[in-house]
């Protein structure tokens, strides 16, 4: 069965999706910050919250891209442990 991330280019375009989405979470992080620290001093509003949850996303799952490529998405082998008992 020929998958999309078992020909040659998914690999190199995995890891620069996850370069890029390591840049935009820094930039969205970045910008929370400044938003954070603008005077006066307040507390986080929703949007800030929203902000660090979308640069820790993008952040998280772009290292993750990037540091794997294609084998992000390799079978594992599992224990007996964790496999269903039906």
């Amino acid at each position: 069965m020929d998958v999309w991330h078992d020909r040659w280019w998914a690999g190199p375009l995995l890891r620069l999706g996850g370069l890029l989405l390591v840049g935009l979470g820094w930039l969205v992080a970045r910008r929370d910050w400044l938003s954070i620290h603008t005077p006066p001093r307040h507390l986080a509003t929703g949007g800030e919250l929203l902000l660090a949850m979308i640069a820790f996303l993008c952040a998280s799952s772009g290292a993750a891209m990037a540091a794997m490529g294609a084998h992000l998405f390799d079978p594992v082998a599992l224990s007996d442990r964790w496999r269903p008992r039906w």
